[in-house]
């Protein structure tokens, strides 16, 4: 059969966009630092929550650093209080500070999905490929690695992402939402994360932290609130995405992440006989993540940035 100078055309451009989906090029920024490593441990929060801490080193220099949080399957208060206060569920586990008993359930939450906080770059190697670097390795665990692999993330679940995090993931998602970053969906097809039990699926059902702290609960389930108008009431006429940043209502995966699976190798073996006290590791990851928070382009910043990057 023959093929037409338009189909291979076609076949060319699809094989090209496929090979680009599929490789992830960290060699420059490797070559330039060579001393990089990548521990990474699983452990328990002080609220017993299954977490993960990454930490990438250049020599004994900590210079980024993330906290991932298991969300699928923890065991979440649920944010609707029951109507009779002296009935009984079998999954009840006690009353809140307030005295009001609630109902506890395991969290579907767009299965499987790890929540990404506290994820910086050392204010020194911000701007140099460190945290696209970070961000992918994150993916990578995620995908071949975690206890729930695979599965997808969602950044700063807990108190929104800052600018520089909002910039990446919009600049991978693509206008038409073809790039190499795509949506995880339940098994009935939804992409976004039901905190108020909006709908029957339960594999979408999510606890928020921060929206039962900043009183969006309270304002829906009590005073009979719309979620936009809670949403704009606690943010002071802000709406959603301007009080609560982009990447908190969907499970984030990455297409061509296992190209990662030699970075991945290359980094954690050489960190294999390094060792420094936890103390001392906290101590860092504190004082690196204030440092990079209170130093974080501003969205002004960043488009200036890629202004003169492109110029």
């Amino acid at each position: 059969m023959k093929i037409t100078k338009k189909k291979l055309r076609k076949i060319i451009k699809e094989s090209v966009k496929k090979i680009l989906l599929e490789t992830t090029d960290h060699d420059k920024l490797l070559a330039e630092m060579p001393n990089l490593m990548l521990k990474y441990e699983e452990t328990y929060d002080s609220n017993q929550q299954d977490v993960t801490i990454l930490d990438l080193f250049s020599g004994n220099r900590l210079v980024a650093s993330a906290t991932l949080t298991k969300l699928t399957g923890q065991l979440h208060g649920h944010p609707i209080k029951l109507s009779n206060p002296n009935e009984e569920h079998s999954d009840d586990l006690g009353k809140d500070e307030d005295g009001v008993m609630r109902h506890w359930k395991e969290s579907g939450c767009i299965p499987n999905t790890y929540s990404v906080s506290s994820i910086y770059t050392n204010i020194n190697f911000q701007n140099s490929g460190i945290g696209e670097l970070m961000l992918d390795l994150i993916f990578y665990y995620c995908e071949a690695i975690a206890p729930l692999s695979p599965a997808g993330i969602t950044t700063d679940f807990e108190g929104g992402n800052t600018a520089i995090i909002n910039y990446i993931i919009k600049s991978k998602i693509g206008e038409s939402g073809g790039g190499v970053y795509y949506k995880q969906s339940t098994s009935v097809g939804n992409q976004q994360m039901d905190f108020f039990g909006a709908t029957t699926d339960p594999d979408d059902d999510c606890y928020s932290e921060l929206f039962d702290d900043e009183g969006v609960y309270e304002l829906v389930i009590d005073q009979g609130y719309t979620e936009e108008e809670a949403y704009a009431e606690v943010g002071y006429g802000s709406s959603y995405d301007e009080k609560f940043p982009f990447g908190t209502t969907s499970s984030w995966r990455k297409r061509g992440i296992q190209s990662m699976a030699p970075v991945w190798e290359e980094l954690t073996s050489k960190a294999l006989d390094f060792s420094i006290g936890e103390d001392r590791m906290q101590n860092k990851r504190l004082s690196g993540f204030r440092d990079a928070y209170d130093n974080t382009p501003t969205p002004e910043e960043i488009s200036r940035r890629q202004r003169e990057k492109n110029n």
